[in-house]
C-alpha cells in the first residue's frame, strides 16, 4: 500500500510561525510532515518560503487566501505567488458577512467562487472553501454548506473543518460518507 501524503495546517501552529517560521517548520518536516498549507507569510517572500520548503523536503500543500486577494483586481498577483510557492490549492477561509448574510448571498457567492474556479483552471490552480461554524447552522431553511456546494462546480475543494462543522451543531462524519 502506497503512503498517502500528509500535510499540517499552519494555521493552527501560527504564533510559533510568527516567532520562527524556518524553525517551526523544520520541526514540522522532522514530525514527518510531507507538506503545509499556509494561512499567512509572516514577513516573507514567497521566493523565501520555497527555499524553506525545498530545503525541508516540505511541499506547499494549499493557502488560505482571503477573499480580497482573489477578487479580480487581486487574483495576478495571488495567482503568482501560488506558482512561486508551488501550490495549486487557493483556500478561502472565509466571507465577509455580506457573503454570507442569506441564502441568496450565499448563491451569490457560490457564482463568484464558480468564476474563480474557472479563471484559476487555465493556470492549474484549484479553488475551495474552508468553513467555520456558520456554515451548519441554518440560514433561509438550509445549510449554508449546502447552499454553497450544491451550487459551485465539481472541482471546487470542500475544505471540511470538523471542529468548526461541530461547533456550528453539524455532525462532519455525515458530510464524509
Amino acid at each position: 500500500m502506497s503512503k498517502i501524503p500528509i500535510g499540517l495546517q499552519l494555521y493552527s501552529i501560527r504564533h510559533e510561525c510568527e516567532k520562527d517560521l524556518a524553525g517551526t517548520l523544520a520541526r514540522v518536516a522532522e514530525m514527518g510532515y510531507d507538506g503545509v498549507e499556509f494561512a499567512g507569510y509572516y514577513g516573507h517572500s514567497a521566493q523565501e518560503i520555497r527555499a524553506l520548503l525545498d530545503d525541508l523536503g516540505l511541499v506547499c500543500c494549499g493557502t488560505h487566501t482571503p477573499w480580497t486577494a482573489v477578487q479580480p483586481d487581486a487574483l495576478e498577483e495571488t495567482i503568482a505567488l501560488n506558482k512561486a510557492l508551488g501550490n495549486p490549492y487557493v483556500i478561502v477561509p472565509g466571507l465577509p458577512p455580506e457573503r454570507r448574510a442569506s441564502r441568496a448571498a450565499w448563491l451569490e457567492t457560490a457564482d463568484m467562487i464558480n468564476a474563480l474556479a474557472a479563471s484559476l483552471a487555465p493556470e492549474r490552480r484549484f479553488t475551495g472553501y474552508h468553513n467555520h461554524h456558520v456554515e451548519f447552522q441554518p440560514l433561509d431553511g438550509e445549510l449554508p454548506w449546502d447552499t454553497l456546494f450544491s451550487n459551485t462546480r465539481p472541482e471546487v475543494i470542500m475544505q471540511l473543518d470538523t471542529g468548526n462543522a461541530r461547533h456550528g451543531g453539524g455532525d462532519p462524519a455525515t458530510f464524509l460518507l
